[in-house]
């Protein structure tokens, strides 16, 4: 999809980050939980890759109230 907005000419995406907010329900399965942070690593680096961005900073966040 290159026409994000409708209006008739491409779009260019320029992401400044990625917000990631993981859930807690699988916190407490331990071959899950214990593959967590390489995990989220390899899916960030995946992401990174997808969009060819090596640096792009990444915010966990831990819990929204």
């Amino acid at each position: 999809m290159d026409d994000i907005d409708g209006d008739g000419e491409a779009d260019t995406l320029d992401p400044e980050g990625i917000i990631w907010m993981q859930g807690e329900s699988d916190a407490g399965i331990e071959p899950i939980a214990g593959r967590y942070e390489t995990n989220l690593k390899r899916l960030m680096d995946l992401i990174r890759s997808a969009l060819r961005e090596d640096d792009i900073p990444v915010d966990r966040l831990r819990q929204i109230s």
